[in-house]
């Protein structure tokens, strides 16, 4: 790790105490949105290492769209911020104006905040209509998510972090991780066949990669996992199968 981001991740850390109280103020106080916008302010400029005046745009207004904060450099808009009352549940019908604001400006990431509860999402464009996935949340206040945890997450929202882009690092490993990317790559015609292989191998049953697949499917991943692709590709094994048998059969009474 890079000086100054051992340096970042220590400013955040240090931060998180007096984060916390300026919060926890908020929230006794019964804070405005107004006032909470100030504390997203300050925590963008003083512990995430954003420029107040160069990188932190307030109420920033194109055409009818609106933005409660733009974070961004001499280059590219990072980040379009979204302010609600603190203590406000956040729903994701709170993204809709700062959706369409990203998508028309061409910007990845969006931060929804009450100050206390930080969600990012990725914005995409899937044909024509914008598409929102939440990468990851912080809560300030959360007493059960460890302060290591929370720092490096709120890093991932610094000056530093944006440097190398880690945030898209992050989000491009997530995808790699997540199930739906691993059984796509599991129940790979490559994979299956080795596993058919080495399965007979050690336990002397020849089992149709069609079997295999789906109790790999049905014992290691979530049902709201599975999705729609693992489906077909377990017919299309199921189809191969039956070509290959009905061969096998042509063959033998050719024979």
């Amino acid at each position: 790790m890079a000086v100054y981001q051992e340096r970042a991740k220590e400013r955040i850390k240090k931060g998180l105490r007096r984060m916390t109280n300026i919060v926890e103020k908020g929230r006794t106080e019964d804070f405005k949105e107004a006032d909470t916008r100030k504390i997203v302010s300050d925590i963008l400029c003083e512990y995430l290492g954003w420029d107040r005046f160069d990188n932190v745009t307030a109420e920033q207004m194109i055409g009818s769209r609106f933005a409660d904060y733009v974070v961004k450099t001499s280059d590219e808009e990072v980040f379009v911020v979204e302010v609600k009352q603190i203590g406000l549940k956040l729903k994701e019908t709170h993204l809709n104006q700062a959706r369409q604001y990203a998508v028309d400006e061409g910007i990845d990431w969006i931060i929804l905040t009450n100050g206390d509860d930080w969600q990012v999402y990725r914005t995409t464009l899937e044909g024509k209509v914008p598409v929102t996935k939440l990468v990851f949340r912080v809560t300030i206040s959360d007493k059960t998510m460890l302060p290591a945890q929370k720092t490096d997450l709120l890093y991932l929202l610094s000056e530093e972090a944006h440097r190398k882009d880690e945030i898209e690092d992050y989000y491009q490993r997530r995808i790699a991780l997540s199930g739906e990317n691993l059984a796509d790559h599991i129940l790979s015609p490559e994979v299956m066949n080795k596993l058919r292989i080495a399965i007979k191998n050690t336990t002397g049953q020849n089992l149709k990669n069609s079997e295999i697949a789906e109790a790999l499917l049905m014992r290691l991943f979530l049902p709201e996992k599975i999705t729609d692709d693992n489906r077909k590709a377990i017919q299309k094994m199921k189809k191969e199968e039956k070509k290959t048998v009905v061969k096998k059969k042509v063959s033998n009474e050719e024979v």
